[in-house]
């Protein structure tokens, strides 16, 4: 079971809140959200995506405590 993983468009964040949310308990569904994660420095300018945000899909806890400059939560 994954806790957080980082995927750089919405619709792959999308599918996996699903699919993370349907192997949770049901109380644990509320707590598993996607957030926006800005890219920074040089990867920023290398990457080859048209979008300048990644996205992190996982639970509140292990997202809060692992990345310090999230964005704002989508879902």
């Amino acid at each position: 079971m994954l806790r957080m993983i980082t995927v750089n468009s919405l619709p792959v964040a999308e599918r996996w809140l699903k699919t993370m949310r349907e192997e949770r308990h049901p109380n644990a569904r509320k707590r598993i959200g996607i957030w926006e994660l800005p890219y920074h420095g040089l990867r920023a300018k290398s990457y080859t995506y048209s979008s300048s945000m990644s996205y992190v899909v996982g639970n509140v806890k292990s997202v809060e405590v692992k990345i310090s400059n999230l964005g704002k939560r989508i879902a």
